[in-house]
């Protein structure tokens, strides 16, 4: 079948960019404004229990990027299955995912349990800000297993390109959590444990409306038995993807704990003005990470029916469309600074703080989404140990030395270990590109070496 035939009769290449990735950024916007919602009402409560509870977020992350990149791995290989048309596969990818991450949320629901206290202290916190953290980490990780179950049914929506259900979710998510929060904390005078109870409730209900969606409208029979008489062919491409994919994000969270502990270091207010900004600048990261994923489920698609050179057509124009626009967001935050962090406190001193933050935003925006989009691409075509071990190297050797050397070293402070990320992006974005550029992802894919019938849905092994 050629290349016009294929594109032609398969509904797949319909899609576009926009038609992914604005469900994607409604979703991500709304989703991640939990954060937003949690540290405004955390600071009714005192900026110690914002700023505090802040410091925490990075260690919460590691496990929600955890469950993110291994159901990403599953959206990914069903994906390129789905590119193939192959069906079967498709299904049994989809049930793979959902039990490893549902194992990944036990995991680490039970750590947090029982480790909240000795991750608050090794984070340098003490006296409140420690009671803060230890009780938010301790009594959010029943949330932990629901969004890991949560994750493996949306890879069901991105795969197939259907990412308003996504978007649902969103909305639905938010609205309940501010409900729920206003509730809990000026109704009942909860404290923080309303913010917690808040979060963890929605996210149970949006557990639910997902599988609901998926048995109803997508009808994915969850097999169970078929899963596991052929769990390694059906796990091992899933973990190929999922495992590096995974190592990236956490490797680089754990080294913004480090940072993060380091702006401990600065005192209460460099903590709660990197805390109220990285609230704001969720805005164009979830920019920047929808455009990448849309583009993943467009390349693995591509990468699937052996549409290369048209995987390279759509990187290219989405590339400029995400760098663009995350630039422009960091240019309006920017503008708006005092504005926008006044949202949060009237400490000049965080207003100061948070302004040179969004200022140093306009080169780490930019930089982030040429680093997320072309890491994102490269792992949609199987090429995941690349960008993850580079991720990696770029973190612990360039990030945080800078980082330190900027913030502690010549006393830049918060600014200072700011200035390291933005080098770290700057780096990890222009090796990820060459990778790109030289092709050999060409040769990674899940069906490279077998010979795809893509109108019949069969696969021959040479």
């Amino acid at each position: 079948m050629s290349e016009m035939q294929n594109k032609a009769e398969n509904p797949l290449f319909r899609l576009t960019i926009w038609m992914i990735a604005i469900p994607i950024f409604v979703d991500f916007l709304l989703t991640f404004s939990v954060f937003f919602t949690d540290s405004f009402f955390l600071s009714r409560i005192s900026d110690t229990a914002a700023a505090s509870v802040g410091s925490m977020i990075p260690v919460f992350m590691v496990a929600v990027l955890l469950f993110m990149m291994i159901a990403q791995g599953g959206s990914n290989v069903a994906g390129q299955f789905l590119g193939a048309q192959q069906t079967d596969k498709v299904e049994d990818t989809y049930t793979g995912t959902l039990f490893i991450n549902t194992m990944a949320g036990l995991a680490t629901g039970l750590l947090f349990f029982f480790g909240s206290s000795a991750i608050s202290k090794a984070m340098g916190l003490s006296g409140d800000a420690f009671t803060f953290a230890d009780t938010y980490l301790h009594y959010i990780s029943l949330a932990l297993v629901v969004m890991a179950m949560k994750y493996a049914l949306a890879s069901v929506f991105i795969s197939q390109g259907k990412t308003v259900w996504n978007m649902y979710a969103g909305i639905l998510v938010n609205v309940l959590n501010i409900g729920l929060n206003i509730l809990f904390l000026y109704g009942l005078e909860m404290g923080i444990f309303g913010v917690i109870l808040a979060t963890t409730i929605s996210q149970i209900v949006v557990l639910l409306f997902f599988w609901f969606v998926i048995k109803r409208q997508f009808q994915v029979p969850y097999n169970w038995s078929r899963l596991f008489r052929n769990f390694s062919q059906t796990v091992k491409p899933v973990l190929a993807i999922g495992l590096p994919s995974a190592v990236q994000p956490i490797s680089t969270e754990l080294g913004m704990l480090v940072i993060s502990a380091m702006a401990v270091q600065l005192g209460e207010e460099a903590m709660a003005a990197r805390t109220y900004v990285m609230n704001l600048l969720t805005l164009a990261i979830c920019w920047a990470a929808s455009i990448a994923i849309g583009n993943q489920v467009l390349v693995a698609h591509r990468v699937g029916a052996q549409l290369h050179e048209d995987a390279k057509k759509v990187l290219a124009s989405n590339l400029v469309i995400a760098m663009a626009g995350s630039g422009g967001i960091a240019i309006v935050l920017y503008l708006l600074s005092n504005v926008l962090i006044g949202i949060f406190t009237d400490n000049e001193t965080i207003l100061e703080a948070g302004a040179k933050l969004l200022l140093v935003g306009l080169l780490l925006e930019p930089l982030r989404s040429l680093s997320t989009m072309t890491g994102y691409a490269l792992k949609a075509t199987g090429d995941a140990v690349f960008p993850a071990a580079w991720s990696i190297v770029a973190t612990w050797a360039v990030a945080i030395p800078f980082a330190y050397y900027f913030g502690l070293k010549l006393e830049y402070g918060i600014v200072g270990l700011w200035l390291g990320l933005v080098i770290d992006e700057g780096v990890r974005g222009g090796i990820n590109y060459y990778r790109w550029l030289s092709n050999k992802w060409m040769k990674m894919g899940i069906l490279v070496g077998s010979e795809v019938e893509l109108d019949g849905g069969k696969q021959g092994t040479h």
